[in-house]
C-alpha cells in the first residue's frame, strides 16, 4: 500500500521489487485487522460490530410487529467488554507517552511530533497523530498545551491512560 498525496500519473501502477509485482491497493487485512491507505479505523469497527450482529441477532419489537437491528450502544450492553473506542484512546495515549519518553534522537519521536516538509493540500485538513493526542488528553481533564513534558513523569500519565478508558464516550 503507498500512502501518498500524489497520485497522480503513477497512481494506478502497481509495485515491483526485483522481478515480483505487488498489487497496489487501499485496504487490506494484515493479522486480523484492516489497513487502509487513509489510516481509517471505521472499517475495522463495522468488522468487529458484524461479528456481534450475528451473535446477537435481530430482535422481535412486539410493539411494531417487526424485526429490528440493535443499534451499536444497545449492541455493545449485550456483551460485557469495554468499548473499542476507549480502547483505542486509552492505547494511544499509552503509546505517545512510551514515544514521548524515547527522546529526540529517536525516528519514531520525529514521527510523532514532526511536521510536514510540503504544503497540505487544499480541504480539510488531515488529523494527525499529535492532534488526537491533545483531543483524548482534553477529554480527560488536561488543558497544559505541552502535553510532551506531561508524558515524561511516568507516575502521572498512566492516570492519564487509566481514565481514557473510563470515559463516556457519546
Amino acid at each position: 500500500m503507498i500512502t501518498s498525496r500524489n497520485t497522480g500519473n503513477d497512481g494506478n501502477k502497481n509495485i515491483r521489487i526485483r522481478d515480483e509485482v505487488i498489487e497496489k491497493v487501499n485496504k487490506f487485512k494484515y493479522l486480523g485487522a484492516y489497513v487502509t491507505s487513509k489510516n481509517e479505523v471505521t472499517e475495522e469497527i463495522k468488522s468487529e460490530n458484524k461479528v456481534l450482529r450475528k451473535k446477537y441477532r435481530p430482535k422481535w419489537d412486539e410493539m411494531t410487529g417487526e424485526w429490528r437491528r440493535l443499534h451499536n450502544e444497545k449492541l455493545h450492553g449485550l456483551y460485557d467488554s469495554t468499548d473499542i473506542i476507549k480502547i483505542m484512546k486509552s492505547r494511544r495515549l499509552w503509546c505517545a507517552g512510551h514515544v514521548a519518553r524515547m527522546g529526540g534522537k529517536r525516528s519514531l519521536y520525529s514521527i510523532l511530533v514532526g511536521r510536514p516538509a510540503r504544503r497540505r493540500p487544499l480541504g480539510r485538513l488531515r488529523r494527525r497523530w499529535e492532534d488526537n493526542i491533545r483531543r483524548d488528553l482534553r477529554e480527560v481533564g488536561v488543558r497544559d498545551e505541552n502535553w510532551l513534558d506531561i508524558a515524561q513523569n511516568r507516575i502521572q500519565w498512566p492516570t492519564f491512560v487509566t481514565a481514557a478508558m473510563h470515559l463516556r464516550v457519546p
